[in-house]
Formats: C-alpha cells, sequence, structure tokens
C-alpha cells in the first residue's frame, strides 16, 4: 500500500512532458549541488522547497546504509611438515577455492595427530601453535586455525592424485589461496 501511494505521488511530481530533460537535471544537480558531502544547498534554485533544507538535516541526510554483519565459520587447518616440506591437497574444482592448492581441513572436534594417520597414514606429533588467520569473504568471514604437525617419517602411503608435499619455497608459488599463502609466508620466516 505504501509503495502504491509512493508511485501515485511521483506521478504527479513530474512532468507530463520532457521527461529526459527533467531525468537530467535532477541528475546534474545531484552530481553538482545536492552531494552526499558539503551538498551546495544556498546556490541550488530548489532549496527553499527543499523539506532537507527546511529542516537543517543536509548534513545527516542520506543516512548511509547499515552495514551488513557477516555470519562467522571457523575451520582447522592441518600443517603436515617433513623437514621444509608441506603437504597440500587440491581442494574439489567446486565450492570455495575450488581447483586450488590448500592445507588439508578437518573439522574443530578432531584431533590434528589422529586425521593425519587415518587419511594420510603419516605418523606425526602436535608442533609450535599459529595465531589464528582472519579471511574476509563477500559473504562470510572465516576464521582460520592452523594445526601445525611435524611427520615423523614421510611415507609413500600418501600417494593420492589430490595430495602432493611442496618444499614451503615451491608451495608458495603455487596456485593457492590468499590464507593458505600467508601460513606458508609465516612458515617460512619460522625456520
Amino acid at each position: 500500500a505504501v509503495e502504491k501511494h509512493m508511485w501515485a505521488l511521483a506521478e504527479t511530481l513530474v512532468p507530463a512532458s520532457d521527461m529526459i530533460a527533467y531525468t537530467q537535471g535532477l541528475m546534474d544537480l545531484g552530481a553538482t549541488l545536492c552531494t552526499r558531502n558539503k551538498p551546495k544547498c544556498e546556490t541550488c534554485p530548489l532549496h527553499r522547497t527543499c523539506g532537507a533544507y527546511i529542516q537543517n538535516l543536509t548534513s545527516t541526510l542520506p543516512t548511509p546504509k547499515p552495514r551488513q554483519t557477516l555470519p562467522q565459520k571457523q575451520t582447522t587447518m592441518l600443517i603436515l611438515q617433513h623437514g621444509k616440506e608441506v603437504l597440500l591437497e587440491k581442494r574439489p574444482p567446486k565450492g570455495i577455492w575450488g581447483g586450488l592448492w590448500s592445507f588439508p581441513e578437518i573439522n574443530m572436534q578432531e584431533v590434528a595427530s589422529v586425521v593425519a594417520l587415518e587419511r594420510f597414514g603419516l605418523e606425526a606429533e602436535s608442533d609450535e601453535p599459529m595465531e589464528i588467520i582472519h579471511h574476509a569473504f563477500t559473504h562470510f568471514k572465516l576464521a582460520i586455525l592452523p594445526q601445525p604437525l611435524q611427520v615423523i617419517s614421510k611415507t609413500e602411503s600418501v600417494n593420492q592424485p589430490s595430495v602432493i608435499w611442496l618444499s614451503i619455497e615451491e608451495a608458495i608459488g603455487a596456485a593457492l589461496p590468499t590464507p593458505v599463502r600467508n601460513i606458508l609466508i609465516k612458515l617460512q620466516h619460522r625456520q
């Protein structure tokens, strides 16, 4: 009902002819005089009938759109390291970071060393903890907990097509998501 009323009101305020000149004039006023920051009200030909000017609201209008709070997600990334090499896993082609190399992800509740053994056949022990990495997407924010593990012995059982061992330097140059590259750079500085 409100929208219908607004359209009816708008139709009474626009000229019946020469609509192109009218709309161009409105755009020119908005671009030159009636600007968001520092409007030039005194030089505007419409200031005597302008509601914002009459009510002294020109410094507060238009109000900015409220910022949308993005949902928060969390993940844990296994940083499996053997000497100066790290294990990377190719992500599925669809979804976030599709087709890029990344550290394997696990649920927050899973024990990292157990996953390393069960999923990759690698015996590993916890290493020095790393800071949480925060990464923002357009539709959510992601908190990444890097879980460093030192692999005790690297077995060939990891020969899966979607898994690769690379030196940290080589890994930094691979097709990676930005947060993964940032983790690798931090690892490089730790050595």
